[in-house]
């Protein structure tokens, strides 16, 4: 059993909150995070962005 990674934490909270989407610049930090969306059953859908200014607009539907 391998050791759980603060990207396992991220997806558990987001599966409690009930979040569905998650809008976000795909970078170098949160690659961990990225492959866990990939691989993890029920985790919420990833959608990129061009920036974290326009992934926190897309976010709240502005």
């Amino acid at each position: 059993m391998s050791a759980r990674t603060v990207a396992d934490l991220i997806v558990d909270w987001l599966r409690t909150w009930d979040a569905n989407r998650v809008y976000a610049y795909a970078d170098d930090g949160n690659k961990p995070l990225l492959g866990l969306f990939r691989r993890a059953d029920q985790a919420p859908e990833f959608i990129s962005s061009r920036n974290e200014k326009v992934g926190a607009c897309m976010a709240v539907g502005a």
